[in-house]
């Protein structure tokens, strides 16, 4: 058994979507595929001296399964010199930094904020704070037993700066809470890759450890899955256009029929008249296909599609197609079941002779015209149900209007 394929013209514009959405999608997966892998050694390009640090989101592969982790790539060493005369201000700018939601820390009311690096600058700082102090390992305070007059704790910040270390007296020391199995491993994950990272600052690459806590470890940058993205979207709207195509299509052929059917009844009578003043039923359908001809040419009319598919039909029989083959064709075309009896009448009139048509065509023209009636109030009530919508909005507008000022009123 073989199958026929037929490509129709409208599909060529979801085709190509379709083609466009999945080309894209394919190239862009390749791109993040090629972005996301990492050289053998496993490093990345650290920044020249003077620029700004990287920033850079990697995943990790080991027997806790996938996780992500962001990696700072920092900028080379400053001179010894320069390092010395920054300390203090940053000295300073972390003393302001770490009151938080306190207007001073000489009115400590709130959580402080301790920090290990501070933004912008790339530094460490190791906090150490009085034992049984108020202030606790976290930054959170312990707010029990205190005097009205408050406790003065001392507090003492190392900020150190490649090799240059300064002690800066103020307040807090954070220590780590108690942590799950995996959240061990991640903060170990951290410290390695910082270890890293001072070890090589002097190196063009950043070199990524290779275990951690015992731990094998796998790099990789994140790979972003956009591409599966714009191949979907690119189907999505294929199929949209192919609805749409076809929501319009179904549109214009009910559209069509209608019409059809409003001019039924005209045409049966037309049809009637010709025939019963002696004309024969191709004569009556020609002489029928030619005034609507002549009217179109002359602008007197608008396209209406029965007496276009009667035009074609005319051209058929004009060109040698049998009349009976002709009508059939026309019923064909047209797909519409009083059109299909209409053309039944004519092909037994073909076979049977005139006897009884004018009979039975006045009785076909009563009931079309009925059937019209029926047609039109339908049309209608449909164009009612559309208006049903906005006349309840309006409904609404005008019972705001009639009852806010009675209530308005009765507030007052």
């Amino acid at each position: 058994m073989k199958f026929k394929w037929n490509w129709k013209k409208e599909w060529t514009l979801p085709a190509f979507l379709i083609l466009l959405g999945m080309a894209a999608g394919g190239a862009l997966l390749v791109q993040d595929w090629k972005g996301s892998s990492l050289p053998s050694d496993q490093g990345l390009c650290r920044p020249l001296a003077g620029e700004t640090a990287l920033e850079e989101e990697l995943e990790v592969q080991s027997l806790f399964g996938t996780q992500r982790l962001p990696v700072t790539v920092e900028a080379q060493r400053l001179t010894k010199e320069e390092i010395r005369e920054k300390l203090p201000e940053i000295a300073k700018e972390l003393e302001l930094s770490i009151a938080g939601k306190n207007p001073s820390l000489d009115q400590v009311q709130e959580p402080l904020l301790l920090p290990e690096e501070l933004e912008g600058w790339p530094v460490s700082i190791t906090w150490r704070v009085e034992e049984g102090g108020p202030v606790c390992e976290d930054g959170t305070l312990n707010q029990q037993n205190l005097s009205k007059e408050g406790v003065l704790t001392e507090l003492t910040a190392q900020l150190q700066w490649e090799e240059e270390i300064l002690i800066w007296p103020i307040y807090v020391r954070v220590f780590p809470p108690e942590r799950s199995q995996e959240e061990a491993f991640l903060e170990s994950l951290k410290e390695a890759v910082e270890q890293e990272s001072m070890h090589s600052q002097y190196e063009p690459q950043l070199s990524l450890p290779k275990e951690a806590g015992g731990v094998a470890l796998k790099w990789s940058r994140r790979m972003d899955f956009r591409g599966i993205l714009v191949g979907i979207l690119g189907i999505l709207g294929a199929f949209l256009q192919i609805l749409s195509k076809r929501q319009e299509k179904e549109k214009q052929e009910q559209k069509k029929r209608s019409q059809m059917e409003m001019d039924y009844p005209e045409l049966v009578s037309k049809l009637k008249l010709y025939m019963e003043a002696g004309l024969t039923c191709r004569a009556a359908w020609m002489k029928i296909a030619g005034d609507y001809q002549e009217k179109r040419k002359t602008g007197q009319t608008e396209c209406r599609h029965i007496y276009e598919e009667m035009l074609k039909t005319g051209f058929e029989m004009q060109s040698g197609v049998g009349e009976l083959k002709a009508y059939e064709r026309f019923a064909e075309r047209c797909r519409v079941p009083c059109y299909k009896k209409l053309v039944g009448l004519l092909t037994q009139n073909l076979r049977k002779g005139n006897r009884g048509l004018g009979e039975l065509l006045e009785t076909e023209m009563w009931q079309a015209f009925e059937n019209r009636k029926a047609l039109a109030r339908r049309q209608g009530e449909e164009a009612g149900t559309k208006l049903l919508l906005p006349m309840i909005g309006m409904l609404g507008v005008v019972m705001v209007i009639v009852i806010a000022p009675a209530l308005m009123s009765m507030q007052m």
